[in-house]
């Protein structure tokens, strides 16, 4: 006898069965079925791809079980071998309801209460079906209409039906969708009134959004930027009433959103999910570029990376639906993102929103990036702050130099000219007028060339309002050298712009990160102090936070030997205000725990740089150091602090000499730190230094008196005295200067008869500097690797003049950044002054890098190995 899984009942007569639910799937029946004996009948496939057939969902004693009604002679049963079987399914459910018998003789399977259609469940009559208004992946968009009783009115809607020969998975999305849809009543998220599930086709019936897609409303449609902020509330707003229902969207994006009624309408939930975690699906397509680090790192979206998402859709809706990253393949999108690039807000945008998007949405940490119902808060906070802001509006106002104002920026070269733009009409009123007195004006390379002023000075206001920009072009094209010059109105804005931007961000479609750093004109050394005497223990934050009330902390570096602290720092501050400051409150004010003597704050160029409180200081009457070519104090202090400079200055008489020193106290000491993997009888002194004993002793080390240089006894190698002896630990400023312009010109090494004669004038020296680079004789040339980015020819001529006199002193520098390249040219007049250079330089620490020096080629050896 043939059995058959096909009823003969038409799907009319199905619906007239009030516990009939159609192609409601069987992840639906766990909600409903919640009592032993509930039960409903739907329509499924047995296998997939297969024909439809009905089934009997049943609760047995807490467990749903799922039977399929066969066809046997016309008759329908579950199980012919326990009955004949009934005519039609109704038969069936009323007599074993009536007998309250088990449908089956493999299990008791018993009926007890149908359970009736959810309001939700749509009656396919209800429906009716007008124009297509698009396709998607499993079928067709339509308009419609939509009845939800006899006796009420019609509303038009946007019908969402599944094709017919759609699978059996696909149906079960379809659903999904259905689902998670129903659970949402916001006016933020798209309205769901129910699912046709009586036959085919499946059908979605929502709320019609009269703008259809929000990304075709963005591209057809131009809004202020204040709309757009409320357009960016209300999507928060829709996402937030998402998750507090325990579902993440997965799918976040313009593509997925509608706009109607001035509002938009979170939408098409195909990937959603319940719960706070979804692997990602390796079998089908993902929105990379909507992705977070996190979810990229692990297959898995969860709440947070919905926020990342939101932080996309808000980018999209001020670039009016702009495809991200759009020239960027994904591929590629991959790495940038992981690297912390971002996508650039565009003209319009808020400058706080657009921070606070980058900073607190787009945080590359999820533990650290805000949760939606955050971002909801922070806007509703900020909201009219941002919205009132006359910086947002479309039409910037600005006033703009003409074309006969063009002029030639400092530090440009001479085909280059700039355009001015001064852009104080564009700010608030209490931003208008001058920039702070110390304003910083920055240099910024790596921008795109086709963008104009008003683009890049959009783009720079996310760090605060900019006082005057200036893109550098060529004087006959007129065509943009992908660099600037920018001016905020304040010097902290500046500063954050630097932090943020600088080595961090790239520009889409360049390669290189943006490259920003105070335009030659900035004075930094009004701002620079040096602390002395500090724990060793304490890093670089602890020394902000010893200073951070005197105002904005710029820079601070701890200055170390061997990855070791030398108990002293530069710190730089935003104004020269805040350093004088500084210097009054703290200088002499405490004893830190493991020092000797009371910190030292002072700042670090030069003497006429330092405050007088009052009182006499020690370093009065100390001439300017001209002789040795030496312009700050700095380099002269950095240069002592090298353990391998040590064999230069001391033999084993000066040493003998130092060690009956008396200690003095100094308010201008700088602190020394002995590298402990140096010990004393592992010092080599040069045989070049032989100073005479009887000299040193006429007037006590050369003329220096007795105390003044070292502050500690001192010792080198064993044949000294017998005396424990250590290196110096500190030094006085007036001891320094006396010491490299009196001393050191009567060592053989720095004498005129090693290496002839020291430029004698600052003039002599500029004069050098502002030719081209000139080689010297051979074995007088040296190449110095790993110069600090900020270090200028001046720079590099202060630090080796000690060593003789110089031809000339060059750092290299990329043309198209005008950024130092670290490494540089020195040529000496002498072969001695040279070696000596090499001897004394060479590891040479300075920030994180030690300087690599060494003998430069010769041109006629090109492929000889440099001696180093």
């Amino acid at each position: 006898m043939t059995t058959s899984s096909i009823t003969m009942e038409s799907n009319e007569d199905m619906w007239k069965l009030e516990f009939y639910h159609g192609f409601l799937p069987r992840e639906d029946t766990y909600e409903l079925l919640t009592n032993d004996g509930d039960f409903l009948i739907r329509k499924s496939e047995e296998t997939s791809g297969q024909e439809r057939i009905h089934v009997l969902s049943v609760n047995v004693c807490g467990q749903n079980r799922h039977v399929i009604f066969r066809n046997e002679r016309g008759l329908i049963a579950v199980d012919f071998g326990l009955e004949k079987g009934y005519k039609t399914i109704r038969q069936f459910i009323d007599a074993h309801l009536a007998k309250g018998d088990s449908i089956s003789s493999q299990a008791k399977v018993v009926l007890k209460k149908g359970i009736t259609r959810k309001k939700w469940e749509l009656a396919h009559s209800t429906v009716t079906q007008g124009a297509e208004l698009g396709r998607g992946a499993f079928g067709i968009v339509r308009l419609g209409r939509f009845k939800e009783s006899p006796s009420s009115q019609s509303v038009q809607v946007a019908i969402k039906e599944v094709s017919q020969t759609s699978t059996k998975e696909q149906i079960k999305e379809f659903m999904n969708e259905a689902r998670i849809m129903r659970q949402f009543d916001h006016k933020n998220v798209i309205k769901f009134h129910g699912v046709a599930v009586g036959q085919e086709p499946l059908m979605i019936v929502m709320e019609l959004a009269t703008d259809g897609s929000l990304t075709d409303y963005l591209k057809k449609t131009r809004r202020s930027p204040r709309s757009k902020l409320y357009m960016c509330y209300g999507a928060a707003a829709g996402l937030d009433h998402i998750h507090s229902k325990g579902i993440i969207h997965c799918d976040i994006a313009a593509r997925n959103c509608l706009f109607s009624s001035n509002s938009v309408k979170i939408a098409d939930f195909g990937l959603a999910h319940k719960g706070t975690s979804k692997p990602m699906d390796k079998d089908k397509p993902v929105p990379i570029k909507w992705l977070s680090p996190e979810t990229i790192r692990d297959h898995a979206f969860n709440p947070k990376s919905d926020t990342w998402a939101y932080g996309v859709l808000c980018w999209e809706i001020f670039t009016n639906a702009q495809q991200p990253f759009q020239y960027v393949s994904n591929a590629d999108v991959i790495p940038m993102i992981m690297a912390g690039k971002r996508l650039l807000f565009p003209l319009g945008t808020p400058p706080l929103f657009a921070r606070f998007i980058r900073t607190n949405v787009w945080n590359g940490t999820e533990s650290k990036r805000f949760e939606v119902l955050e971002v909801l808060s922070w806007i509703e906070q900020h909201i009219d702050e941002m919205a009132n802001d006359s910086t947002t509006t479309i039409n910037l106002s600005r006033r703009e130099l003409s074309n006969d104002t063009a002029f030639v920026e400092i530090g440009a070269r001479e085909d280059t000219v700039g355009q001015k733009h001064e852009f104080g009409d564009s700010l608030t009123s209490d931003e208008k007028g001058c920039p702070d007195a110390d304003t910083i004006k920055m240099f910024i390379g790596q921008i795109p060339k086709i963008w104009d002023e008003q683009q890049l000075k959009e783009y720079f206001e996310e760090f605060g309002p900019i006082y005057q920009l200036s893109v550098l072009r060529d004087k006959d094209t007129a065509s943009s050298r992908g660099c600037c010059f920018v001016t905020y109105f304040h010097r902290k804005d500046a500063i954050n712009a630097q932090n943020a931007l600088h080595n961090v961000r790239t520009f889409p479609g360049l390669s290189h990160p943006i490259q920003m750093k105070p335009a030659d004109v900035e004075n930094k050394n009004e701002r620079k102090l040096f602390i002395g005497m500090l724990p060793k223990a304490m890093d670089e934050e602890g020394v902000r936070a010893l200073f951070r009330e005197f105002g904005q902390v710029e820079d601070c570096s701890i200055l170390r030997d061997e990855g070791k602290s030398k108990g002293c720092a530069f710190l730089t501050f935003v104004s020269r205000s805040c350093a004088h400051q500084a210097i009054r409150k703290m200088h002499h004010s405490q004893i830190f725990e493991g020092c000797s003597k009371p910190v030292v704050v002072k700042f670090a160029d030069s003497e006429g740089s330092k405050p007088n409180n009052g009182g006499p200081t020690n370093n009065q009457g100390i001439t300017q150091l001209t002789t040795t070519g030496v312009e700050t104090l700095t380099s002269l202090v950095t240069l002592l602090q090298q353990p391998n400079i040590i064999p230069l200055l001391e033999t084993a008489r000066v040493l003998q000499q130092l060690q009956s020193a008396q200690t003095v106290t100094s308010p201008a000491n700088l602190m020394l730190k002995t590298d402990q993997n140096h010990q004393p009888n592992a010092f080599k002194l040069p045989t070049l230094l032989q100073p005479n004993l009887h000299a040193m002793q006429q007037g006590g080390l050369l003329g220096l008196s007795p105390g003044m240089f070292f502050q500690q006894p001192v010792v080198g190698a064993p044949s000294l005295s017998p005396a424990a002896l250590s290196l110096p630990t500190s030094v006085s400023n007036a001891a320094l200067h006396s010491v490299m312009s009196t001393t050191l010109p009567k060592l053989p090494m720095f004498s005129p008869s090693s290496s002839a004669s020291m430029p004698r004038t600052e003039a002599a020296n500029s004069a050098q500097l502002t030719e081209k680079y000139h080689r010297g004789p051979d074995g007088c040339n040296l190449f110095i690797y790993h110069l600090p980015q900020d270090f200028v020819d001046t720079d590099l001529y202060s630090l080796f003049s000690h060593f003789g006199q110089i031809l000339s002193a060059k750092v290299f520098v990329d043309k198209q950044t005008n950024l130092s390249k670290c490494f540089g040219f020195v040529s000496f007049a002498a072969e001695s002054s040279a070696q000596n250079a090499i001897s004394g330089m060479n590891g040479f620490q300075i920030g994180a890098k030690r300087l690599k020096v060494q003998l430069k080629r010769s041109d006629a050896k090109p492929y000889e190995k440099p001696i180093a």
